[in-house]
């Protein structure tokens, strides 16, 4: 892709990045999507993590669209410098990850206090409070890792996002049929777990696409004078060899304003978190050579991620879980929970405890194996059984101790646990531990007795 890259999964040098899961279709959203590498990445394990950069839905779209989890954070929340400013009052950092509690581990290191704001547009502007990470982040993210977080919680979802209109005055989302159909299994994991679900409009964003003044790409009505922003957004271009003299026309209102009046209209929904598909369909690979595919991906809900430019200008955090794979295409999507300003804490929660009762997440068929993803084994049994039987591992204990070698820290890590199957017959040969496709070290395994399935294991503890 190009060094400076915006839109879509674009193409560069090397081509460019391609579905993991199904080539006939692209990574992420058609024109949203200058992330995907780092989406693509995450989800074929070519890293454990990710750190993409949004401005529409960049990190939104390649993270539903590759079946990873992917946070998109509230202005202010997560350091933007050295983050080039495409955008700048809506661009954010959007980390990716494959789960949920690795996105909340990502979160302890990255939601930090930066020494210096320099570059951070959000950090030396002076016409919003924005607060510091420090004091809206929890001591530890692990501490929100709630398995019970949805009970008894009112969630909301727009209905332009479900397939049943809106009163925007554009046309109205995509919404797949195999995407409906993913989206009602989820309604229902999410009814299961104790969550109400109620449908509503979405007049964050109805009013944001609204044209007020036909011609004009003016967003909100009543713009006072010397609504045109601000032009001290040019030393974030200095670095560049011809820096822009000109705002984009979409950009030019005064902002404090619009945070303001979503702060005090009294229709406000605020308090009642939204979550809907994080797209309504996915674009296909031949869509700058087919007329018929290009039209579908200029789509709402194919173009962009569901939500559009309105959740990162009104600073609305979300974050999107898998909810598994279009049955006619074999594509992932995922769920999107979305809030009001800085209640990321809530939203993790959600997210946390909806991927822990459903694991929807599946790696890419695409992508190439390892040879540590399979173990040959010389046991055979006599009577073996009819069906594939699992091994259950449970790590009971795990420590880590930090050594420093120089300027090279060394950390020794040690598990105990037990492993065990239901199926009398099997008994446990051996155990392989490997870290990063690497064999670690001898592992001890002490004792090798059969579980009574009536009372608990008898294994001794195996190191």
């Amino acid at each position: 892709m190009p060094p400076m890259a915006d839109g879509g999964s674009q193409r560069g040098y090397f081509r460019r990045t391609e579905s993991p899961s199904n080539q006939e279709y692209v990574c992420t959203s058609y024109a949203s999507g200058s992330s995907s590498g780092s989406g693509v990445t995450t989800a074929a394990g070519f890293a454990p993590i990710g750190l993409g950069s949004e401005t529409v839905s960049s990190g939104r779209a390649p993270a539903s669209i590759n079946g990873i989890v992917g946070y998109s954070p509230s202005q202010g929340e997560v350091p933007c410098r050295d983050v080039w400013p495409l955008y700048p009052t809506c661009d954010v950092l959007t980390p990716h990850t494959k789960t949920v509690e690795d996105m909340l581990a990502v979160l302890d290191i990255v939601m930090t206090d930066e020494p210096t704001s320099d570059g951070d547009f959000w950090r030396t502007q002076e016409t919003s409070q924005i607060y510091k990470s420090s004091e809206i982040r929890p001591k530890s993210f692990s501490s929100l890792m709630d398995p019970a977080a949805l009970k008894e919680k009112r969630l909301a979802v727009p209905k332009c996002y479900i397939g049943k209109g809106t009163t925007t005055a554009r046309d109205d989302p995509a919404f797949a049929d195999s995407i409906r159909a993913l989206w009602l299994q989820a309604k229902k994991d999410l009814e299961t777990l104790g969550a109400s679900v109620v449908e509503t409009d979405s007049p964050l964003v109805e009013n944001y696409t609204k044209q007020h003044f036909p011609g004009q790409a003016a967003h909100v009505p009543g713009m006072p004078e010397g609504w045109m922003i601000s032009s001290d957004v040019r030393p974030f271009y200095a670095p560049l060899d011809d820096p822009c003299k000109h705002t984009e026309a979409g950009n030019r209102v005064r902002y404090a304003d619009m945070i303001d009046y979503i702060r005090h209209s009294p229709e406000s929904i605020h308090d009642l978190p939204d979550r809907f598909p994080n797209n309504g369909d996915v674009p296909r690979a031949d869509a700058e050579e087919v007329v018929s595919s290009m039209q579908h991906a200029l789509r709402d809900g194919v173009k962009y991620s569901n939500g559009t430019r309105a959740l990162k200008h009104m600073s609305v955090p979300a974050i999107k879980v898998p909810t598994g794979i279009m049955a006619d295409k074999q594509m992932p999507v995922g769920l999107a929970f979305a809030g009001r300003a800085y209640t990321h804490g809530d939203l993790l929660r959600y997210a946390y405890a909806f991927e822990t009762a459903t694991r929807h997440r599946t790696s890419p068929p695409l992508t190439p194996s390892l040879s540590s993803d399979s173990l040959a084994s010389s046991f055979r049994l006599e009577n073996p059984p009819s069906h594939a039987q699992a091994a259950n591992l449970t790590v009971n204990v795990a420590s880590v101790n930090a050594e420093a070698i120089g300027v090279i820290e060394v950390r020794h890590i040690h598990l105990e646990g037990t492993c065990s199957s239901s199926e009398l017959t099997l008994k446990v040969e051996s155990i392989k531990v490997f870290s990063n496709g690497e064999p670690s070290a001898v592992v001890r395994m002490i004792g090798n007795r059969p579980v009574d399935m009536a009372g608990p294991p008898q294994e001794a503890p195996t190191p």
